[in-house]
């Protein structure tokens, strides 16, 4: 054998050596390590409302290699747990095999003190206004409480607020001496005044006016003779033959002989006058005169 023919012999040989060291670490298997899972111990709290008390704890969940995982506990952590025990079940996520899962006991026990009730708001119902003015909004003033009566009440837009046109939310709230609030709102509705159309006048009934005139008597009914300055004055009869309104005008001066009837609505009028003398008779109605009145 020369020495060609040797070293190539020797450089096979280690190749198939390495492969074969490789092939065997391919093979070989690793065991991973389970979870484990630290939970508080037992523990045992006062409720603090008649529906018991909001417990917070917290758990280490690790996964084999030491690093932080997920989990699951049932009830969560902050849940409000009732007056009474309760087992707390805590498991690891992951592979099954490989999950850890522990418990504790949260033991509630009935209040050492009377619990007062949670405040409570009382608001108004959503209001609706009318503005001021077309063009702004308006004051809108209201009451607000709590119970206890002693909280005060905090609202925003404020009681006596200017309140635009539209609806704007009125958010308030309280608090009392324990830290606990409770919150509501309503709403106030504002309203834009109608525009005011100038009132239209409806025309109202056609009416005419007229003049009726006489002669002053110059002998009595037996025939003596009148003079001026024994009458007195004149009466004017004035009848409407379908309203049936009866008016009498009283003349007060001998020398007035006519007179001016105004605002006569379509009607036919009968009109007779009589004189009157300064002993108060009065003279036979003149003959009857009678006016259509029909306006165009």
């Amino acid at each position: 054998m020369n020495i060609f023919n040797y070293l190539v012999i020797v450089l096979l040989v280690c190749s198939q050596t390495t492969m074969a060291a490789k092939g065997g670490g391919r093979g070989g298997k690793t065991t991973a390590s389970p979870h484990t899972i630290t939970v508080p111990a037992d523990m045992s709290v006062e409720a603090t409302t008649p529906q018991g008390i909001a417990v917070s704890y917290a758990i280490i969940a690790l996964d084999g290699n030491g690093n932080t995982t997920g989990y699951n506990c049932t009830p969560t952590s902050g849940s409000l747990f009732p007056v009474g025990n309760q087992t707390v079940s805590c498991t690891t996520e992951g592979k099954k095999q490989l999950r850890a899962t522990d418990s504790f006991v949260v033991a509630v026990t009935e209040p050492s003190q009377p619990i007062s009730p949670p405040p409570e708001l009382q608001l108004p119902a959503d209001i609706t206004v009318e503005a001021s003015s077309t063009s702004g909004g308006a004051i809108v003033e209201f009451i607000t409480s709590a119970l206890p009566e002693n909280l005060n009440v905090s609202c925003l837009p404020s009681s006596g607020s200017e309140f635009n046109i539209g609806s704007t939310a009125v958010e308030c709230t309280t608090s009392d001496s324990e830290g606990r609030t409770a919150t509501g709102s309503f709403q106030v509705t504002v309203n834009s005044l109608p525009i005011q159309e100038p009132p239209v006048e409806e025309p109202g009934p056609s009416t005419s006016s007229l003049t009726v005139s006489w002669a002053a008597p110059s002998t009595r009914e037996n025939g003596e003779p009148l003079s001026a300055a024994e009458i007195l004055g004149y009466e004017v009869y004035m009848l409407a033959e379908f309203s049936g309104v009866d008016t009498i005008i009283e003349i007060n001066e001998n020398s007035t002989l006519s007179t001016v009837i105004e605002n006569l609505q379509d009607d036919t009028y009968h009109f007779s006058i009589s004189a009157i003398d300064s002993d108060g008779l009065s003279s036979q109605p003149s003959d009857i005169m009678t006016v259509v009145v029909q306006t165009p």
